[in-house]
């Protein structure tokens, strides 16, 4: 994504009331990405940053020669909610890189899967009214969820000095219900 389509992403989706905001929610299919990850319980409140699980990825990504290949993401294992209420909890952070490397652990696929998405703009601890827009929209559209909720930060403190400029995507992988 160029610089042009950055901002044009951040005018569409900021809001100046963070209670007031309209998700524009989306049904699509995740596309199939390599990944390294790690997966542990650790901090992750959306109060607090953990930024060392980035460094993490990004040491195992130098260590065994791997190219980034798109935003950092992690993977709720447990119901999204616990990251406002709980310090720690289930945590897996993702790095999509470019090629394997057969000698690094932590190499595997992430996405071909159906799921709601939308995007973010602004403070962690208000993602809650993002999930709360994908809750209803699954909700209300004959949908049941189908994995834990993911988020993708498209910009992140390492790219943004404000906060109220972070853009994330959330993801929660979905199913239809039988009728």
């Amino acid at each position: 994504m160029n610089g042009i389509e950055m901002l044009d992403l951040y005018e569409k989706n900021k809001h100046p009331n963070n209670n007031s905001r309209i998700y524009e929610i989306k049904l699509t299919t995740v596309s199939e990405i390599l990944v390294i990850s790690t997966r542990y319980y650790s901090p992750f409140n959306a109060n607090d940053l953990f930024l060392e699980r980035l460094v993490e990825l990004q040491k195992i990504r130098d260590t065994f020669g791997l190219v980034s290949n798109g935003p950092f993401m992690a993977i709720f294992h447990e119901h999204y909610t616990a990251q406002f209420f709980c310090q720690s909890g289930d945590l897996e952070v993702l790095m999509p890189i470019t090629k394997k490397n057969p000698d690094c652990p932590g190499i595997k696929y992430f996405g071909d899967f159906l799921a709601v998405t939308t995007l973010h703009v602004g403070s962690y601890p208000h993602l809650y009214y993002a999930y709360l827009a994908l809750t209803d929209w699954v909700h209300n559209n004959g949908f049941e969820y189908s994995g834990p909720a993911v988020e993708k930060y498209i910009i992140d403190p390492t790219t943004a000095v404000k906060e109220e400029n972070y853009i994330t995507e959330v993801i929660i992988p979905v199913r239809k219900l039988a009728k």
